[in-house]
């Protein structure tokens, strides 16, 4: 169970003002994650950077043995222990880990790192006294300095709970991607596979590979949007380019792992990113046969089999080991 979450109960139970407070204990649904303001989509202008600059349909050819030796996901996990009033405290597990593929195939894990934090508004709570008393870890909801202060709305708050989560999150993949650079960085026997999309884009990360799953964002406008969820399997897209703050932009692509006749047009529809190194260019075809190649086996019985590939899906299974249960987080807050 969660040292952070009993430490809180154990404040509630004493509490100035309890009767302020509303205790959740129990769950309306049996999912282990909690339902959030979904992400709104997007549009980021893109730059073709292959042949002409049209975007074009192309077979990468047969799978070829994979390359990719390591595989980086994260995970967070959120939950809403009490509210003050109308406004939420929320709790967050975020976790990241890396395994590694060994000779024999099976997957072990290379190194892992968790943080465990609750958000909290200093503005409606007694954050000072909360935390020397129980030396619980708080983080102010709104000390992001782009964020501006909002007032008191549910939803709101939640929802920037979630973006502060999704941050401390990408945190612990980064400094795991920086470790394992360090040590692997430009080999080319070692390739690492990220879940997401590379916060780096410099030659030293030339062998690491980021696939995206999702689709929240489109870069085309209609035209070149239904050459991409035209492709067939084994098509990939013209190569191109978005523009990132602070950043070497990657080369990223689109690749269609499964057919999908009469399914919903991102079926298998997936994003790959690489690094912008000398030669990257030439690798593409021979990547996305490594990604076809890892096609099996199916990562059932996640919805997502489609498009997750089953050594990130082992991925998933280590973190949610370690990863507090929605039982355990309620039963940390009975009898308050």
């Amino acid at each position: 169970m969660s040292t952070l979450l009993r430490n809180l109960a154990a404040y509630l139970r004493t509490a100035p003002n309890k009767a302020d407070y509303h205790i959740i204990n129990r769950a309306d649904t049996g999912s282990e994650e909690t339902a959030f303001v979904p992400l709104e989509p997007g549009f980021k202008p893109a730059r073709i950077v292959e042949g002409d600059g049209t975007m074009r349909r192309m077979p990468v050819g047969s799978p070829k043995e994979t390359r990719l030796t390591h595989f980086l996901d994260g995970i967070e996990r959120m939950h809403i222990p009490c509210y003050r009033s109308i406004v939420p405290m929320v709790y967050a597990f975020t976790a990241a880990v890396v395994r590694r593929r060994n000779d024999d195939k099976k997957m072990a894990t290379w190194k892992w790192d968790s943080n465990e934090s609750i958000y909290i508004p200093d503005a409606y709570f007694d954050t000072s006294d909360m935390a020397s008393r129980l030396s619980i870890t708080l983080v102010n909801q709104d000390d992001d300095p782009e964020s501006k202060p909002i007032e008191p709305n549910p939803a709101l708050m939640i929802e920037r709970c979630r973006k502060r989560a999704q941050k401390d999150r990408e945190r612990l993949e980064h400094s795991l991607l920086e470790t394992w650079a360090r040590e692997f960085g430009g080999s080319d026997d070692d390739w690492l596979l990220l879940d997401g999309s590379l916060p780096y884009a410099e030659e030293r990360y030339s062998n690491v590979v980021g696939l995206i799953k999702s689709h929240q964002t489109t870069y085309f406008q209609a035209k070149d949007q239904i050459e991409i969820l035209s492709l067939a399997a084994g098509e990939r897209s013209s190569i191109f380019k978005v523009e990132r703050r602070g950043g070497t932009p990657p080369l990223t692509w689109y690749l269609r792992l499964r057919p999908n006749d009469g399914r919903d047009v991102f079926f298998g529809l997936i994003r790959l990113e690489i690094a912008d190194a000398p030669g990257a260019l030439d690798m593409v075809d021979e990547i996305s046969r490594w990604i076809l190649s890892e096609r099996q086996p199916l990562s059932l019985p996640d919805g997502r089999w489609d498009r997750l590939l089953y050594p990130i899906r082992d991925c998933e299974q280590f973190l949610r080991s370690i990863a507090p249960s929605r039982i355990m987080m309620e039963a940390a807050m009975m009898g308050i």
